[in-house]
Order: structure tokens, then sequence, then C-alpha cells
């Protein structure tokens, strides 16, 4: 099978349509972070699709442009669905995990407030707070309990 050539193409979202394969779901809270992500910086991943408008990624973004009835980028393949299939999992699947002290320093790096640290990233001032132990040198102030989930990328600590 060759490489797709890729192109970005501006579609209307009511040419598209669900798999009737996809097995990731979404909890509110994650949708709407979504959605403020896209209000905040717009759409910056594109929706990949079989030509026959079947989403292979992006069944999320697609709702969230039907609601604000505009166009969304999207990726047109010319492949089997088998593959489709592999890839609607796959895409969802291989994301990797934060390291807890990298992610630290990146908040800490843009200097937001506690209230921007929420609402940009989901991460409530316990969150943080956890976050600021779990990295602590050992010896220094207790580690942060066990059982905490980042609400982004669900790297548990």
């Amino acid at each position: 099978m060759d490489k797709p050539r890729l192109e970005i193409v501006y579609v209307d979202p009511a040419d598209l349509r669900p798999n009737g394969w996809n097995p990731n779901r979404m909890t509110d809270a994650m949708l709407n972070r979504l959605r403020a992500e896209i209000w905040r910086v717009g759409y910056v991943d594109p929706i990949i699709a079989l030509r026959d408008g079947r989403i292979i990624d992006g069944e999320h973004r697609w709702k969230i442009a039907l609601d604000r009835k505009e166009k969304v980028p999207v990726v047109y393949l010319d492949i089997p669905e088998e593959i489709a299939k592999t890839l609607t999992v796959n895409l969802d699947a291989i994301h990797g995990d934060h390291d807890p002290a990298l992610l630290m320093e990146l908040i800490e790096s843009i200097g937001f407030t506690e209230p921007e640290v929420e609402s940009v990233f989901g991460m409530k001032p316990r969150d943080l707070e956890d976050l600021r132990r779990a990295v602590e040198p050992v010896g220094q102030e207790t580690q942060a309990p066990k059982g905490h989930t980042c609400p982004r990328c669900n790297h548990q600590w």
C-alpha cells in the first residue's frame, strides 16, 4: 500500500458521518474541554475520513463543528476499511503520557494563575498541588497520594 499524500480540505460537517465502529467515548467534561479549546484556538487537528465521508478519527471534533455550523478541516484517505478500523483505534490510543516533572515545568513556565490552569488544562487546585508534591525530590514533603489522574492525558500518579 502506498503512503497517502495528505491534503487538508475544509468541508461542511454535514458531508461527514460517524463510522459505526468507533469505540472511543468522551465524558461530558472532556467534550467540554475540547469544545473550549476549539473556541480558544480553532481546529488544529483535522478530521480523518474515508472518501465516502465516514470519520476515521475526529468524531468529537465533528460533533462540535455541527453545533458551530462551520466548515471543518478534513484529510480524506483512500484506504481499505480494515485499515480505517485499525486507525480509529490506534489514533485514539497512541498519545503517550505526560512526565509529571516536565508537565509542572511547562505549566510554571506559562505563568498561569490557578484559575487559568483549571480553565485551560482542566486541573483543579488540588490536582495542581498533587502534581507539585509528585515532582518534589524524595525526602522533601510527602509524595503525592496515589490514585490521581491528570484530566488532560489520563496520566496516573
